[in-house]
Parts: structure tokens; sequence; C-alpha cells
């Protein structure tokens, strides 16, 4: 297997689509996917990702963000999404972070969201984070092992009044 992130393309259009299928199929929460569900279509999506990456043309009220996928390059299946966001705005230090993933439903429980957060990591590295902060439904006890088994700190339990619900947050320092 040749397994890692790469930058969403044109090239990866169908499988971009069959990952959001499963996904809205298995009515799983959707995380770091940038918005992929509300868009008209793939092209579209990977056009206002390629401006959220550039901060020349990222819009205001966002900031910069880096998507990926995490593929099998063998078999061209999409694991996992991955979004890496650079800085964070008010909304995301309580209730985003600085990355937000989803694992395909058929790939769960194989260790691929430990991977994938891990070669995230590396990236927000990168990027020049030092630290990162990631969130997660307290109910999703998935999420909650992937990011302890990267180093992940809690930090405390938010209330978003508008969605209703909470979130946990958790700090990683990064040291890859």
């Amino acid at each position: 297997m040749n397994i890692r992130l790469v930058e969403p393309t044109i090239e990866w259009q169908t499988e971009i689509q069959a990952f959001l299928t499963e996904m809205q199929e298995n009515k799983s929460a959707i995380a770091g996917m940038g918005s992929l569900e509300t868009m008209p279509s793939v092209a579209h999506w990977l056009a206002k990702s390629e401006r959220n990456k550039n901060p020349a043309t990222v819009p205001s009220h966002l900031v910069r963000a880096i998507q990926y996928l995490y593929v099998d390059l063998e078999t061209r299946e999409i694991i996992g999404m991955i979004q890496l966001r650079c800085a964070l705005n008010d909304y995301l230090k309580d209730f985003g972070g600085h990355i937000g993933y989803s694992i395909a439903p058929s790939k769960r429980r194989q260790g691929y969201g430990v991977q994938m957060l891990q070669a995230c990591l590396i990236e927000a590295k990168k990027q020049g984070l030092t630290k990162v902060l990631l969130t997660c439904d307290p109910e999703n006890t998935g999420s909650r092992k992937i990011i302890q088994a990267n180093g992940g700190t809690y930090a405390e339990k938010v209330f978003h009044p508008e969605e209703k619900r909470w979130y946990e947050k958790y700090w990683i320092t990064i040291d890859v």
C-alpha cells in the first residue's frame, strides 16, 4: 500500500464524489471537507479549496486552509479527508480548531485516522505551527482516540449556543 496525503485536483473528481456519497449514505458527520457537501459540484469545491489555500484570495471572514485527501495511490481510493487551517478565528478557537477530518465509514477502526492526523501534523509544522487545536463531539469516541493517540491533551468542553451542542477541545504540541 502506498498511502499518503495529496492535495485534491480534478483528477480525483470521481473518487471525491464517491467518498462524499459514502459519507452521506452512512449519515456520517462531515468534517474537514471544506463544505464539499454544500457545493454544486466537485469542480466548484476544488476552486473554493484553491482560493482558501492562497493568502491573497482567502475570503476575509475565513482563515487560510489547506485541503488534503488521504489516499491509497495503488487503488486510487480516498480513505479520508483532512483540512489544515493555518490560523484560528473566533469560531475556530472554540468549535473547529486547526484541523478537521473525516474517515470513510468503510475504513474506520483500521488505524487510518491516527496515521492521517499524524501526516497532517507534519504538514502543520511545515506551515510554522508548533501547537494545534482540535475539537470533537463528546460522543465521538473514535475521534477522541485519534486525537489522543497523536498526543492530544484535553483542554475543556464548550457549548455552541446556535448549534445547541457541546465540543471537546484538545491541544497537540507538534514535535514530529
